[in-house]
């Protein structure tokens, strides 16, 4: 039996300069190595931006969460002006944010989970975002259940007499930081009634608070109308 010799098939590998996007569907698009490059660039020129909306102390803990997890931290964010000019305060003032409502802590710890979740995996950064959108649940709640005693205290304000605070006696007293237009006062006192809402207490002064059970810092009404009118 005559053994025909083997020929071998020489294939060729060709190797790609780039990735295929989509490579699942009918149609696949071809990316260069220079479009993925710019594309990366791109991304980490828009995560830049947006880390440099932050205040400063959330800049430290990036940079903190990034340290731990064996990185460089990100030392080019905070370099622009405008991040430090938006964060300058008084320690003497205190906190302008209320904390009662959770918006500042949730603000602050999903720009953390959303930052270091590439590095830790997404497990921790949906713990977090199911456990802000129950806080905002609940916060929700607060302000829609004392709506209706909001509505008609803001329309009293607004339209009936001025009655002076001095003459009632009942009920407690509480403080809170008032801003308004053009100044902020540290230390208002507000008369608050027996059974009535904190935010239904500031309403008859002409404040609204940041928070819906125990407000600490309150906005002057004729500043939100004006901001509305913007």
């Amino acid at each position: 039996m005559q053994r025909h010799p083997k020929t071998r098939m020489q294939t060729k590998l060709k190797v790609p300069l780039g990735i295929r996007s989509n490579t699942n569907a009918h149609s696949s698009q071809f990316k260069s190595a220079a479009t993925v490059e710019r594309e990366v660039q791109e991304g980490l020129r828009r995560r830049r931006n947006f880390l440099m909306l932050l205040p400063t102390q959330t800049h430290s803990a990036l940079s903190g969460i990034a340290t731990s997890s064996g990185t460089s931290p990100d030392d080019d964010i905070g370099l622009s002006g405008l991040a430090y000019d938006m964060d300058l305060f008084d320690a003497t003032d205190g906190q302008e944010i209320s904390h009662e409502g959770g918006e500042f802590s949730d603000a602050v710890k999903c720009t953390l989970e959303f930052a270091a979740q590439s590095k830790r995996g997404n497990s921790r950064y949906g713990k977090g975002a199911q456990a802000r959108r129950q806080r905002l649940k609940m916060m929700y709640a607060h302000w829609d259940a004392q709506m209706e005693q909001l509505a008609d205290t803001y329309l009293e304000w607004k339209h009936g007499p001025q009655v002076s605070a001095l003459m009632e006696e009942d009920g407690h007293e509480f403080h809170v930081s008032v801003i308004g237009t053009f100044e902020r006062n540290n230390c208002v006192l507000i008369h608050q009634r027996i059974e009535e809402p904190a935010n239904v207490a500031l309403l008859r002064h002409g404040l609204l608070g940041c928070s819906p059970v125990e407000p600490t810092v309150a906005i002057e009404l004729c500043t939100l109308e004006l901001y509305h009118r913007l």
